[in-house]
């Protein structure tokens, strides 16, 4: 074999393999369109715990996908696929189970996705976690923020408890340094050896404005011992009370069609947002800003109506502050007869 033959060999060689690979990468790349995210961190999993999580798979192709299969390169993850075949725009899921009692320590897994219509490729995804043995109580959050709430709409917060490691734990009861505070207990689930609770919490309306914080203790069972677990609490509680000025909106000597503006101002001892207006009569229509702050001034717009007489709507101020029990404005209007007064002035 000539010098000149082993090259022309050489080059036709790397020439296929430069071919195929940049098919594979091609193929590679068209898969992977249709995948959101390929990668996914259990974190830390409790022995004997069998997480899920889900990859979306969404044929972004006008033509017929077919899944030809799902594989997992390690035994830690079961995979599954909820349809094979994807029209356009067609969407399934990839579900990933993590398989903790046969394993321990920091497992990774490679799962595979499969195409072979209307073309071949395939997409890995990365799979990891890692297995625990571990019991003791897991609270989460670790404290309670009720932010700024009013007197008469304070939002609930909840918090899980969590028991790892002893089928006789049990929540006795929850004590508070602060009397203001309303707890709901309910035991959620309990599997063998974990355990868990939700406590549901809230300021209630006698909560004083100012400052509230303090501290749950959450009385818990352990087997023959019995203990208190601090839960922090804080948030600020302003007053609900918002004082509309003038009390009663008063329109007299209004013509029918007149258009007629005036000011409403709206205070509060801390900063709140109108967040609607409402009234029963079309007549009335009301501009007010989104912002929050503690001084409102609200323009009212009302267009005469057609009837001569004395006319009466209720204007319902709604904020962030009162929820769904709103301040209420009383607005009273007397609508003139033109063509009587206009027959008075000519008999004059």
């Amino acid at each position: 074999m000539t010098h000149r033959t082993r090259i022309i060999l050489r080059l036709s060689a790397a020439l296929l393999f430069f071919c195929g690979s940049c098919e594979s990468v091609c193929a590679q790349a068209w898969a992977r369109k249709m995948f959101k995210e390929f990668s996914h961190d259990f974190g830390d999993v409790i022995k004997g715990d069998r997480p899920v999580y889900k990859f979306e798979i969404q044929n972004v192709f006008q033509e017929n996908i077919n899944i030809a299969g799902v594989y997992s390169s390690c035994g830690c993850t079961t995979v599954s696929v909820g349809k094979n075949q994807l029209k356009t725009w067609e969407k399934t899921e990839l579900t990933c189970q993590f398989n903790s009692p046969a394993f321990d320590g920091a497992k990774t897994a490679t799962v595979t996705v499969r195409f072979n219509r209307p073309y071949v490729g395939e997409v890995q995804l990365n799979i990891r976690g890692r297995i625990v043995n571990r019991s003791g109580l897991n609270v989460t959050p670790k404290s309670i923020d009720f932010g700024v709430v009013s007197q008469s709409n304070s939002p609930s917060r909840t918090v899980e408890l969590t028991s790892f490691g002893n089928p006789n734990f049990r929540v006795l009861d929850v004590k508070s340094t602060f009397p203001h505070i309303k707890v709901q207990l309910r035991q959620k689930s309990r599997q063998n050896n974990r355990i868990q609770y939700e406590m549901t919490t809230s300021l209630k309306d006698s909560a004083p404005a100012g400052f509230a914080e303090g501290q749950l203790f959450v009385v818990v069972q352990e087997g023959n011992m019995t203990r208190e677990v601090p839960i922090g609490f804080s948030g600020k509680v302003i007053s609900a009370e918002l004082r509309l000025s003038p009390e009663i909106l008063t329109l007299n000597g209004v013509e029918p069609g007149q258009e007629v503006r005036k000011k409403v101002i709206l205070k509060g001892a801390e900063p709140f947002r109108i967040v609607d207006v409402t009234c029963h009569s079309k007549a009335f229509r009301v501009r007010a800003g989104k912002e929050s702050k503690k001084v409102h001034i609200v323009e009212v717009i009302y267009t005469g109506e057609s009837e001569a007489g004395q006319h009466e709507c209720e204007l319902s101020f709604f904020t962030d502050v009162t929820g769904d029990d709103p301040n209420k404005l009383r607005a009273i209007v007397e609508i003139v007869d033109a063509s009587k007064e206009e027959t008075e002035s000519v008999s004059l």
